[in-house]
């Protein structure tokens, strides 16, 4: 068995021209593939490219029209007063006021000195629709009466502006050369005030019994009254504070009733009074 040739002389007969020969189409290949995975991304980029400027755009969205939601209605206000329980309460300024134009008017009322200005000023204490026709005050008379002294004994507040005072009232009159004083008298006087601290009176005074009973006496019949629901008996109650007495009118409407009478006291002086029965509850208890 021959010993084997050695390496070198192996090595010395590769063929090194067929081996260049063999890797030049690799490399090429190679190349090639890179190539065409360049020209796919350039043209993949361009086909996006184009699809974004060819693409048809997108509609915007409809607009949202939102259903009128209905009007809130604001919490109304309620004054601090109209929380307050109870019935309303008195101004007392007004109060006084009431009570000023009640005294003042039953001492210029039943006072007669021939004034000429007395007729005017006593008008103007009536609301409009109250102003009377006929005064004492209107004629010249020998009588002359004057108020010794006027005090208000009680006042009543109704809603919304009025209010109810009795006055208690004591006249003199002259009998030739002398001075009488007459009996306490009493009369209810109903006066409405204004926001504007104006005042004035309903109607014309309403005779009532005078606070003025001895010590352990008894208190008047309340059954004297006249009833709300009837008027004739307005004429046996006003006979009760005059020994004449003539009625002038008898009126009958929605509030109710109303007698107007002339009662002629000591001194002989004829004073037009009232009887109106939306007041009787007011004035004094009645029997109904």
């Amino acid at each position: 068995m021959s010993d084997p040739a050695p390496l070198a002389e192996e090595y010395e007969e590769i063929p090194w021209a067929e081996l260049l020969a063999d890797t030049t189409p690799a490399r090429d290949r190679t190349r090639l593939l890179v190539g065409v995975v360049v020209a796919a991304g350039i043209l993949a980029g361009a086909w996006l490219l184009t699809r974004g400027e060819t693409a048809p755009p997108v509609p915007a969205a409809a607009p949202t029209t939102l259903a009128p939601s209905p009007p809130t209605t604001p919490a109304p206000v309620i004054p601090e007063a109209d929380l307050r329980t109870g019935p309303p309460e008195a101004d007392p300024l007004f109060e006084r006021i009431a009570v000023l134009r009640a005294e003042r008017f039953v001492a210029d009322y039943f006072t007669l000195d021939g004034d000429p200005m007395a007729p005017t000023a006593l008008r103007a204490a009536f609301v409009p629709a109250a102003v009377p026709d006929t005064l004492p005050h209107d004629t010249a008379t020998e009588a002359t009466t004057y108020v010794e002294w006027v005090e208000a004994f009680e006042r009543e507040f109704v809603p919304p502006n009025r209010w109810n005072v009795r006055v208690a009232f004591r006249t003199i009159h002259r009998e030739g050369d002398v001075w009488v004083r007459d009996a306490t008298r009493a009369v209810f006087v109903a006066v409405v005030v204004d926001d504007h601290a104006g005042s004035a009176l309903l109607d014309l005074p309403m005779p009532v019994v005078a606070p003025l009973l001895p010590f352990g006496g008894t208190a008047p019949d309340p059954s004297r009254g006249p009833s709300e629901a009837d008027p004739t008996r307005a004429l046996d109650y006003l006979a009760g504070f005059a020994a004449e007495v003539d009625v002038v009118a008898t009126e009958a409407g929605e509030d109710g009733w109303r007698v107007e009478a002339v009662l002629v006291d000591a001194g002989g002086t004829a004073w037009p009074l009232a009887v109106r029965s939306d007041l009787l509850a007011d004035a004094f208890v009645t029997d109904g």
